[in-house]
This record gives C-alpha cells, structure tokens and sequence, in this order.
C-alpha cells in the first residue's frame, strides 16, 4: 500500500519507518530538500530497545510533490477533455450518418437503414464509453496521507500544497495536538476522506533522520467528527489497517474520536502551558510551590469547558492527569521545548482554543485565556 507522510518530526519519522518496517511503500514528505534527499539516500535511523536500524523509505520535498501532483492532475484533466471531444465528435458524425441514412430510407430499404441506425448509434455510445474507460485508467489509485505536522504549521502555505497534492478519493489522518484544525482541513479538502487521531506513541527526534522510540502506546482514529461518510465507505481503510497490524502498531477504530481528542486536549491544556511557564519537566510541577494549585485549577476549568461541549466525563480525569505526569516525569513537554528553542507554541491551538470554545457555549475561561497570553509572552 502506497502511504505519505507529510511531516519528517519525531511523530512522523516513527510512523514512517515502522509502516515501512511492516512492508508498506513509505513517501516522506518534508518541509525542505535537504531533508527529503536524505532521508532519500540514507533512509529513517529507528533506535528502539538500545538497538538502531536504517529504515529504505521514499522520499520528496513537500513543494515539489504538490507542484508534480499539480501537474499531473492538469495533464490528466486535459488528456480526459481531448478524448472526451473526440468521441463526442465521432458520436456526431456516426449521428448525422445515421439520420442520413433514416431520411434516405424508404419501403423495403427502411428496414435496412433503420438497422445501420441502431449500428451507427452504438457505436457513438462506444466511443464515448470508451474514452471515459480511457480516463479512468489514467486516474491514479487513491493514497492514504498521514498529516504529522504540528499545528504551528498548517498555515495558508502548507494548506495550499495539501489541496495540490491530494486528490478526491484520498484518505487524510491527521495526528495535530488541540482542536480547530479538522474545520480549517475540511474546507480545505472537499472531497477527502478525513480522520482524526491520538496516539500515545513515545518519540523523540535526534537528527534530521534519527527518531528514538521512546515508549510504547496506541493510535485511535476514526473519520473526523462532522465528516462526511464513514468509515465502511472508505475502500483504503482495509489496506491502512493491515498495513498498521504488520507494523505492530496497537491501533484502533474508534467511534467516540472526538472523546479522545478531548481527553488528551484535557492533558495538554494543563501540562504544557504549565511546564513551558515554570519551565519545569513534567514531573517537577506538582513539586513546584504554585504548581499543584495551578494544575487543579487549570484542570477544572478546563474539564468544565469540555463537559459543556459534550465531552462524556468519567470522574477519573484528575487521576488520570496525575498518573501521565508520574509516568512522563522525566520529559519535557513539547511546548517547554519550543520555548526554549524559541520556536513557534501551540498555545493557540490547545489553551486558545478551549477560550474560544468556552466562549461559544457561554463558560468563563479566565485561566486558559491567562494561560495563552502569557505562553504567546515567552514566544
């Protein structure tokens, strides 16, 4: 099964090389050149269980597949407009012969004509059948994209080479941190088959090739809420599938997605803001003198947002949240490393969403709008 990965980061490498691992035929698709011809010639540096292998994938520029892509389409739309105009010109002439033919017959002829009538349209309706068989073998198979970039990057660019390179018929799961994105993706992309996902895969990036698979976890998808169709309609969700079962990545089709999201939105809404502004790994924010104050009532707030958006609690959110930060406490949370690297947050799609989603069902959200401003402060 041919699968794309938009996005060379730790998320995207991981999958990559694994899916590749597994026997699928793997394109990484990479914000530059320098990145794509690497991983070209010397393919994705997997370090797993203190052992490290070199992983054959394909790989481009995001660019320069979108303008290929691009091209391909425009070749292939005007390859589909010539046969189309020639069998629609060869279906008027075999027409005119054929009312030729009708006006021409009269008593014992009318028999014979009538039948070079029906000869003479069918085989109009065969040219016209054929040029559209003809078109349809140029249309290339449907491909199943995996969007493993951060929500920091999917501006008008980005947006723009998506809607070159994928085409109606292809599958987009999408695995961006907070909400708002699979609105913004939908409008985008009429005419694409859209999942959203969460994965709980451990990884770290070392290189511009070398990703380090810190922990075992789960993917869970399903098609985005509000999408249109299912999932049953989908004639390359059976190829994804077992491309994921030979990779040995624990995977899931989900109903309740949009649950999911939730839940990890929940996470995220209190660890990163906290720890990017304590500057704190994960572990230490309980420790902190403010820091357990501040993640109860960021917590609160936050579940009270989501609660109000349908988000189906269970009473173990709180546990759960703690529980994340014991198992993770030595790591530094994305958003402290963007900080300290003085990258771009995702403040805006995580903490900043959940104000503008607050603001929509009328819930006050003071903290999460503190919480944005001052992570935008450090930016």
């Amino acid at each position: 099964m041919k699968i794309e990965i938009i996005g060379a980061g730790a998320v995207g490498l991981l999958h990559g090389a694994r899916l590749a691992l597994g026997g699928a035929q793997v394109r990484m698709l990479t914000r530059g050149k320098e990145q794509a011809e690497l991983l070209a010639r010397e393919g994705i540096r997997l370090s797993r269980g203190g052992e490290a292998l070199d992983v054959a994938v394909e790989a481009s520029a995001l660019q320069d597949a979108a303008t290929a892509e691009a091209e391909a389409s425009a070749l292939n739309d005007a390859a589909t407009a010539e046969a189309e105009a020639s069998a629609l010109n060869d279906a008027a002439t075999a027409e005119a012969e054929a009312s030729t033919l009708h006006d021409a017959a009269t008593g014992e002829a009318e028999a014979s004509a009538l039948h070079k009538v029906a000869m003479a349209r069918g085989e109009a309706s065969a040219l016209q059948d054929a040029a559209k068989a003809e078109a349809g073998r140029n249309e290339r198979e449907g491909r199943w994209h995996v969007l493993a970039v951060k929500q920091t990057a999917l501006g008008p660019e980005l947006l723009r080479q998506l809607a070159a390179l994928l085409r109606p018929g292809d599958s987009l799961l999408c695995l961006q941190n907070g909400i708002g994105h699979l609105e913004q993706l939908a409008l985008t992309l009429p005419g694409i088959r859209l999942y959203a996902g969460v994965t709980s895969e451990g990884a770290l990036r070392v290189g511009a090739r070398e990703v380090v698979h810190a922990g075992a976890g789960e993917l869970h998808y399903g098609p985005a809420p509000g999408a249109d169709g299912s999932a049953s309609a989908d004639p390359l969700l059976a190829g994804w599938r077992e491309a994921l079962q030979r990779a040995g990545i624990a995977a899931f089709l989900s109903n309740d997605v949009e649950d999911r999201i939730y839940r990890k939105l929940l996470l995220n809404a209190v660890i990163n803001p906290l720890t990017a502004l304590l500057d704190v790994p994960n572990g230490r924010l309980q420790e902190h003198p403010q820091g357990s104050r501040l993640m109860k009532a960021l917590h609160e707030e936050s579940l009270s947002i989501l609660v109000s958006a349908g988000f189906a609690a269970t009473g173990e959110e709180w546990e759960r949240l703690l529980d994340v930060c014991r198992r993770t406490a030595a790591n530094t949370s994305s958003m402290l490393a963007d900080v300290r690297a003085g990258r771009p947050t995702e403040i805006a799609s995580i903490n900043g969403e959940l104000a503008r989603l607050a603001a929509r069902h009328g819930v006050p959200a003071p903290l999460n709008e503190a919480a944005a401003a001052l992570v935008h402060a450090l930016e």
